[in-house]
């Protein structure tokens, strides 16, 4: 099959077929005939089609077969854009937590040379954060754009998702540097589980040359660094890191973290809080220095970063003592490593808001339960995003977990629940809302409803003034 030429816009969404482009049948089976007779009304260039399919016959213009069309599709991507990314270093992040903490703090570290693409958006530079929502498509609008930035030695930081990695949407030669967090169990609704979940993973470190940052008490980590043979840079808060943490000070206002790395030691001040954040941030000091930062400067760039959107985001309203964060745990060990957290740093009760999602895992909204039992003074369970499934169901799907109802109390109205759950408050109490984090929406049945967390958290708390 021919490469397709330069400046060919290349799809596999019906909707954002142009005249000229180049359009690939990755839909399922099911839809994939509605898919294709949508894309022709919009005359493509070429047609790219699984076997199995005949040529349309109202159709004219050059059709090509394949066996993997989501394959060729990320190949041709990445060949179509290969001479214009030479210039771009890339830089991708993977594993279960962490991708999208650790993007956005080393994007904004950066500065201007940064560009962040992932779970919030797209961002050049420091410039505003937009919404994404188709991530090949996006990708080449985003990389032309970044081609008409006067940036010197620019980086695109890329979070890596294993669903990404399967459905072949991530171009895995332009990576020179690959970051490994750790895997848990979440997302086994799609794989089934946890070995076909790492094999998923290890998609992104079995191709191509590049520098691995990986780590270190993760076991998984260990087993990927043996299957890929690439150099590593272990980074960690155990004594087996090359680039070493110790936590000096950690309270509801932060973190104070030694960091060591080849015998220098410097201290580093941070408003994020958690000891999994003191490994997020070391593993952007290591990216920065597989980027070729000098140590103390890449400690300087993280310390400059503030909160990230969504993740252990503190809500703040003047005058208002009790204190609030919005997360976007919604896995049972991402909500119990949070609840952990707060639990240790709380001087006051521990409050919780959460729910969980429709048309997803079933199976882990007991133990999501069980994390919440376990360390939630007060826990108020609300609706989440039901789709299309019965709030109620997913509500008493839900309480199976919980061993006792004498700390539960049941608010169907995800903001009513905020607002009683404000209500309950002591000055030295702790709320964290859970599950949604960075969106800004509500998903009821075929509906997209206007929601943000922290907007109706802050609300909240200036009605208790």
């Amino acid at each position: 099959m021919r490469t397709p030429p330069k400046g060919t816009l290349l799809v596999s969404n019906s909707a954002q077929v142009t005249p000229g482009a180049w359009f690939y049948l990755t839909a399922g089976s099911r839809n994939a005939g509605v898919y294709l007779q949508d894309a022709l009304k919009k005359e493509p260039d070429v047609l790219v089609l699984p076997h199995g399919f005949s040529r349309p016959e109202s159709y004219s213009g050059e059709v090509h077969f394949v066996e993997d069309v989501a394959f060729w599709f990320c190949r041709h991507v990445e060949e179509l854009f290969r001479e214009q990314v030479s210039t771009i270093r890339f830089a991708g992040i993977t594993g279960t937590k962490g991708k999208t903490t650790i993007a956005w703090i080393l994007a904004q570290a950066l500065g201007q040379r940064g560009s962040y693409f992932g779970t919030l958006g797209i961002a050049h530079g420091c410039g505003e954060l937009r919404k994404s929502s188709n991530t090949t498509v996006d990708l080449q609008t985003f990389l032309n754009e970044l081609s008409k930035v006067a940036t010197l030695d620019p980086v695109v930081v890329m979070e890596v998702s294993s669903q990404g990695l399967d459905a072949h949407r991530v171009p895995v030669s332009w990576f020179e540097i690959r970051a490994f967090t750790d895997l848990s169990e979440e997302h086994l609704d799609h794989h089934g589980d946890m070995e076909t979940y790492f094999a998923s993973k290890a998609r992104f470190f079995l191709e191509g040359d590049f520098e691995g940052v990986q780590l270190s008490r993760s076991e998984w980590g260990r087993r990927l660094a043996l299957m890929h043979g690439a150099p590593v840079l272990w980074y960690g808060l155990d004594s087996g890191a090359d680039l070493k943490g110790k936590v000096l000070r950690e309270d509801l206002k932060g973190l104070e973290l030694e960091i060591e790395y080849q015998g220098e030691k410097k201290v580093l001040d941070s408003d994020l809080c958690g000891f999994f954040n003191a490994e997020n941030l070391l593993a952007v000091i290591a990216i920065l220095l597989k980027l070729g930062y000098e140590f103390s400067d890449a400690c300087k760039a993280v310390e400059k970063v503030s909160g990230i959107p969504g993740r252990l985001q503190k809500v703040t309203v003047p005058g208002f003592l009790p204190t609030c964060f919005v997360d976007y745990a919604h896995s049972a060990q991402s909500l119990e490593f949070v609840l952990e957290e707060l639990k240790r740093l709380c001087p006051g009760r521990l409050h919780l808001v959460f729910g969980c999602g429709g048309d997803r895992d079933r199976l882990k909204r007991p133990r999501m339960a069980k994390a919440a039992e376990e360390y939630a003074d007060v826990i108020w369970l609300t609706q989440d995003n039901p789709r299309g499934e019965d709030p109620a169901r997913i509500l008493e799907d839900i309480q199976k977990g919980f061993s006792s109802q004498a700390r539960v109390r049941i608010e169907a109205d995800r903001k009513a629940a905020i607002f009683r759950a404000v209500a309950g408050l002591g000055p030295e109490d702790v709320l964290l809302v859970a599950g949604k984090g960075h969106e800004d929406y509500q998903i009821l049945g075929d509906r997209i409803l206007s929601f943000s967390d922290v907007a109706i958290l802050e609300e909240a708390c200036q009605s208790m003034l």
